[in-house]
């Protein structure tokens, strides 16, 4: 899934949350079962981390562009 997608899913303000829990679910990640254990937390946060990381540079990326353009 292209990471456009989460960067327009923040834009319409939807919660971090979610938009992480649709990266793990879209790209078929497995957690843990148990949501209150430690590695179910650290996964989670891994994820979290790594769209984040994500979105940070395609959003330098297309700044980029939009300047060239301009």
């Amino acid at each position: 899934v292209s990471t456009v997608y989460y960067m327009r899913l923040q834009r319409e303000k939807k919660p971090w949350k979610y938009i992480v829990e649709e990266y793990i679910r879209l790209n078929n990640f497995q957690l843990p079962r148990d949501q209150h254990s430690k590695r179910y937390v650290e996964v989670w946060k891994m994820y979290s981390e790594r769209l984040k990381k994500r979105i940070q540079r395609s959003e330098a990326t297309l700044d980029v562009l939009v300047r060239d353009i301009k």
